[in-house]
């Protein structure tokens, strides 16, 4: 199928079969496609999926090149997974995390291992809102709940201010 004659090259369309390609004990390279127009690649599967895997610690690239988007699993899906020794998201634009369903559980894995947010960089981080019923509760072990600032604390309650500048313990009371 190398000359230039724009039909179809069907391989194993009839039948239940394993197709195997460039399957053999050689290094093999495997190139599917191209780059030219309005190329695609569609890989669908029954109940038996499709799965990726490498030998001896080779990378899997997934790279949608330009405006391209990835999209990982769909609104049908009954879950998506994504598991590995370590993970980085990193996003040069924003980054939102979002269920329309169910709760969002950061660290909800009985795992006793620090959680860090904000932890490098000048940054304001937001908890909460001041719309409708929207609590936010801190809740603590033996290790108590510290708050350190290298300035004064304020606290707002509806119009009314309120900074403390301590270099001792800060006790904030609500009656609870």
């Amino acid at each position: 199928g190398n000359d230039d004659i724009d039909q179809a090259i069907n391989i194993g369309t009839q039948g239940e079969r394993t197709v195997s390609i460039s399957n053999g004990a050689f290094e093999n390279t495997l190139n599917l496609g191209n780059a030219t127009g309005a190329t695609a690649i569609n890989l669908t599967s029954g109940s038996g999926g499709i799965n990726m895997t490498t030998g001896t610690n080779g990378n899997i690239s997934i790279d949608p090149n330009g405006t391209g988007n990835l999209t990982l699993g769909s609104a049908d899906n009954t879950s998506t997974s994504l598991s590995g020794n370590a993970m980085n998201i990193d996003a040069a634009g924003a980054l939102a995390i979002n269920s329309s369903a169910g709760a969002i559980s950061i660290g909800n894995d009985d795992i006793d291992q620090a959680i860090n947010i904000g932890t490098q960089g000048e940054r304001t981080l937001n908890l909460g809102n001041a719309t409708g019923a929207t609590a936010i509760n801190l809740i603590s072990g033996s290790g108590n709940v510290n708050i350190a600032s290298t300035v004064a604390i304020t606290t707002i309650k509806g119009t009314t201010t309120s900074t403390s500048s301590t270099t001792g313990a800060l006790i904030v009371d609500g009656g609870v």
